[in-house]
Parts: structure tokens; sequence; C-alpha cells
């Protein structure tokens, strides 16, 4: 989910990171990707493979919604009792 005042809440934006560029991803400054009904993932550097982060999502606005909800339907809003951003 993804708090916007102009979006539905399951369209989550992303953008390019600086190792996106460095992969030879062409984009303007300032672009932003959005996915409609992507989940956001948080990752940890460890094992055997080394990970790259090409996509950021805004971690002051976005966040994992678990269980049950209608959009359509229901209010969603972030509970920080439940919930964490990412």
């Amino acid at each position: 989910m993804e708090e916007s005042e102009n979006f539905e809440l399951d369209l989550i934006q992303a953008s390019f990171t600086s190792k996106a560029a460095e992969y030879g991803f062409g984009f303007f400054e300032k672009a932003i990707i959005t996915m409609p009904g992507a989940a956001g993932l948080e990752v940890t550097d460890a094992g055997d493979f080394h990970i790259d982060t090409l996509l950021m999502t805004n971690k002051l606005t976005s966040w994992n919604k678990s269980g049950d909800f209608d959009l359509s339907v229901d209010k969603v809003e972030f509970d920080s009792l439940k919930e964490k951003k990412i």
C-alpha cells in the first residue's frame, strides 16, 4: 500500500536508484515507475547472492497490508501498532 492524495492505495510508485543507472537502465531524472497491486520487499544482503536494489518506494508512505481487505469497500489505513512502513 502507498498513501497518496491522487491514487489508489494499491498503486505503488517507485523511483530508480543509482544502481539502476549503473546497469544501463535509461530513465529521466525523478522518473517514477507505477506498479498496481505490487507488494514491497525488505531484503537483507546475506548468503551467497549479492542483491542490488534497482527500484525503491518511499519508506515514509509505503507499507504491506496483511489479511483480507477489499479496497472497493473497506477504508484501509496504516496501523502503526500492527504494520511497518517499508
